[in-house]
């Protein structure tokens, strides 16, 4: 039979174990500090024993158990081992370590007991407290429905009191102090359908407008806007029947015209597809001043607007050539527009040589090559488009 021998020989005295502790599994153990029991034995996990393995820490001069071999790394994972009466300490005085240390925690075990005995008078007040409610009366549906401050009375609130009190609190007016966010739009009963609530720049209600489909679909209206004798011809302004204010723009067509419904109740009609049936300047009557040409103290005036306009000149006394008048347009064009002359009166349409213009931005010249005949009067219309 093979006799087993130690996988390692560490001296050749007879008197002594052949093999250390330390290298038993499960021996004794001895390490420096707490850091290094933290450090000397990982990797060594084949060696200890859960519960079983024991280290001596030089620095703290106590023995030190392996309570988690899965973690030797941790110093939870070691337990300092306290001696004493079976195994553990029958007074402070048998704990290792520093008196004083033990004092401290005598001290703090008596601070422990001392709360604990603080809450068991809460305890037997809240118990108090309890009992007092328990016995005391229900509020009455009239008292749930105080809106004064009142004094503690004890009384109590049952469940059904308290489904009363909401169903009353929600019929009453009252004036919210704080910001309230509704996770879903709210529902408004007292309003009929179909209305849009307007908010300003803070947004707070202002008013609660009708919702309107942009479509004009009412037959009355749009019989009202369809019929030509409801718009004056000379400015296509609308003349007919009041029609009912919106509250936002709405549109309609027929074949001719596109109509448009606004806030004011008035609507508008624009033409479609370019066909105009007049053209009506919107400015204001350009001015004009009398050129050198016109003579010595000649009379001359203007009517109409930017887009046409009628001159009216007689002439003064020793008329030349050059320029006869300048008119000043209201509003500027983009570029120099273009012009369409027609003489107005018989001594216009006779001028063998008429009168011609140029001009800018703001401004229609008109000049002669040959001298208009003094105390005569010319008259002329000009249309202008750029």
């Amino acid at each position: 039979m093979a006799i087993k021998r130690p996988d390692e020989y560490e001296h050749a005295n007879p008197a002594e174990p052949i093999v250390r502790s330390s290298n038993v599994k499960g021996g004794a153990l001895k390490t420096a500090d707490l850091t290094t029991l933290l450090t000397d034995f990982v990797g060594l996990e084949s060696k200890l024993i859960e519960g079983v393995t024991k280290v001596y820490v030089e620095s703290e001069d106590a023995d030190y158990r392996l309570k988690n071999i899965a973690a030797v790394n941790l110093l939870a994972s070691w337990s300092k081992v306290v001696t004493g009466a079976g195994g553990g300490a029958s007074s402070f005085a048998e704990l290792e370590g520093n008196p004083s240390d033990n004092e401290a925690l005598g001290a703090d075990l008596t601070r422990i007991e001392d709360k604990a005995d603080g809450a068991q008078a809460d305890f037997d007040y809240l118990a108090t407290v309890v009992d007092t409610k328990l016995t005391g009366t229900k509020a009455s549906d009239a008292e749930l429905e105080a809106q004064a401050v009142v004094v503690e009375d004890n009384k109590f609130v049952s469940r059904r009191g308290l489904f009363y009190w909401w169903t009353w609190v929600k019929t009453q007016a009252f004036t919210l102090g704080g910001l309230i966010t509704f996770g879903t739009a709210p529902k408004l009963n007292s309003l009929t359908a179909n209305r849009i609530l307007s908010l300003d720049a803070n947004k707070n209600i202002e008013d609660i407008l009708q919702k309107i489909l942009p479509v004009i679909t009412n037959s009355t209206v749009t019989a009202l806007l369809n019929n030509d004798s409801n718009w004056r011809e000379s400015d296509n302004a609308y003349i007919g029947p009041a029609i009912s204010t919106q509250e936002q723009t709405q549109y309609w067509k027929n074949t001719d015209y596109w109509f448009f419904l606004y806030d004011s109740g008035t609507p508008v009609r624009i033409p479609i597809g370019g066909r105009i049936d007049h053209l009506r300047g919107r400015t204001s009557t350009p001015s004009i001043s009398a050129g050198a040409a016109a003579g010595t103290t000649p009379s001359i005036s203007i009517s109409g607007t930017d887009l046409g306009f009628r001159i009216t000149l007689t002439v003064g006394t020793s008329p030349t050539t050059g320029t006869l008048a300048t008119v000043t347009f209201n509003r500027p064009y983009g570029s120099a527009p273009f012009v369409v002359t027609s003489p107005k009166n018989t001594n216009a349409a006779a001028l063998s040589v008429r009168p011609y213009n140029t001009t800018t931005t703001t401004t229609l010249t008109l000049s002669v090559g040959t001298a208009l005949t003094a105390s005569t009067q010319y008259i002329w219309d000009f249309i202008i488009a750029q």
